[in-house]
């Protein structure tokens, strides 16, 4: 299930954002003075016969260097603009906000049938995989996000994150959390133990679980995939928000995962 749901982002999801960074002018415009010009010396009377020398000519002064008090200043280059965070909303009771260079898609109902088509013409064995847990489990997925910084997007996995929404029958945390653990642990390409924790979240109490995915392109490229699920229950519903990155690049992007999934919150 989680493996599909990072093939989706990574095949679907093309990067349409980008940091322009605006550069100022360099320089500016100087003054240079301009020579004084030699005076003209005056024959003094003599009270001789003899001439009285005529005064040597002042030498005229060199240009001096340009201080900072007598040019015009040079203007700074612009400072880099600050994308503006994504408040998500979602039509299915929560919000969550993304950095500025991050894209969000919700989805509903049947947007899942073309993705999962494009996914089954790279992995057809795990496009049939989601398509067998959603019919079977109820589950569906509620939104996708990537992020389009281009210093991270042309990975073989951007960092990605998506929510999956499935009905917990109301059942306590710990119960639908020891059910799903399992399940992770199960999915084809999960290499390792799935690791489970206890994390209080603005948003509520959550389970977290954390694993490794090896994923084979269709170009036969493996990249191996560190990922990070946090279960909440509301209501009659178990969330699970899914956090992926490559695993050599786990240092760079988990605080900001952390970042988002600190704005996770249910709506009234």
């Amino acid at each position: 299930m989680v493996r599909a749901l990072v093939l989706l982002l990574g095949l679907v999801l093309v990067a349409g954002g980008a940091v322009f960074v605006a550069q100022g002018g360099l320089g500016g415009p100087t003054s240079t003075p301009s020579a004084s010009p030699s005076p003209t010396a005056s024959p003094s009377p003599s009270p001789t016969a003899s001439p009285s020398p005529s005064p040597s000519p002042s030498p005229s002064p060199s240009p001096s260097p340009i201080s900072s008090s007598s040019s015009s200043p040079s203007p700074s280059p612009s400072p880099t603009p600050v994308p503006t965070p994504t408040i998500f909303t979602s039509p299915d009771g929560y919000t969550m906000t993304f950095p500025g260079p991050w894209g969000t898609l919700a989805l509903q109902g049947t947007d899942v049938t073309p993705l999962l088509a494009l996914l089954g013409s790279d992995q057809p064995a795990v496009a049939n995989v989601v398509r067998s847990y959603l019919g079977t489990s109820g589950a569906r997925v509620s939104m996708v996000g990537v992020d389009h910084d281009p210093a991270v997007a042309g990975g073989a996995i951007p960092p990605n994150a998506n929510v999956l929404i499935q009905p917990s029958l109301s059942l306590p945390l710990d119960f639908v959390a020891g059910i799903v653990q399992p399940v992770i642990g199960q999915l084809p390409g999960v290499v390792g133990a799935v690791t489970r924790e206890n994390v209080t979240l603005p948003g509520g109490e959550s389970r977290r679980f954390t694993f490794q995915i090896s994923a084979t392109g269709a170009d036969g490229t493996v990249s191996t995939a560190t990922l990070q699920t946090y279960l909440l229950t509301h209501g009659p519903n178990a969330y699970l928000i899914t956090f992926v990155t490559l695993a050599d690049e786990a240092g760079r992007d988990d605080p900001i995962f952390d970042s988002i999934i600190g704005t996770f919150a249910f709506t009234p």
